[in-house]
């Protein structure tokens, strides 16, 4: 699969995950201990679920697994930091979406615009200039959607569980 496929998924990916984490302000009490704990349990599930997937490609799928283990030097700051950003990243958005609910979301995804100008700053890219400026549009006017929101429509009610689209009945 192309690199846009992946990008495409995790269009898809995000979406629902964001919506789980807004749907935690159901269940979840209003302390930051609550959210520190919840945060710790989704960052379990995934080491569970990431040491299954190796567990998995070290049985079934040994030829591609072989070289790593004889070339794989471990890099420690190239984990440590990331991972110690990682989690910072998935406490806010569990801060920010159980309590900001949906209008959230927006402000979280402008991280992608940001990347893409950090990348182009770093990386010393040749940026076109329209890129630039329909990036810089973008934040304007997802700026302007969230301060309606605040002014406008931040009374609406809580989520309902989403847990409520798989009870077959």
């Amino acid at each position: 699969m192309k690199w846009y496929g992946f990008a495409i998924y995790n269009v898809f990916a995000f979406a629902i995950y964001y919506q789980f984490l807004t749907e935690s302000q159901l269940n979840l009490p209003k302390s930051s201990l609550s959210k520190i704990m919840y945060t710790c349990a989704l960052m379990a599930c995934v080491g569970f679920y990431s040491f299954l997937i190796i567990i998995f490609n070290a049985f079934f799928n040994k030829k591609n697994f072989e070289p790593i283990r004889e070339k794989y030097s471990f890099p420690y700051l190239n984990l440590i930091i990331p991972a110690a950003i990682f989690l910072t990243i998935v406490f806010c958005n569990v801060e920010a979406l159980s309590s900001g609910g949906g209008i959230a979301i927006s402000i979280v995804n402008l991280n992608a615009i940001f990347t893409l100008l950090l990348g182009l700053w770093l990386y010393k890219y040749t940026p076109d200039i329209r890129v630039v400026i329909l990036l810089a549009l973008g934040m304007v006017f997802v700026s302007w959607g969230v301060y309606l929101h605040e002014t406008e429509a931040s009374a609406l009610g809580k989520p309902r569980p989403i847990n409520r689209l798989f009870n077959l009945k």
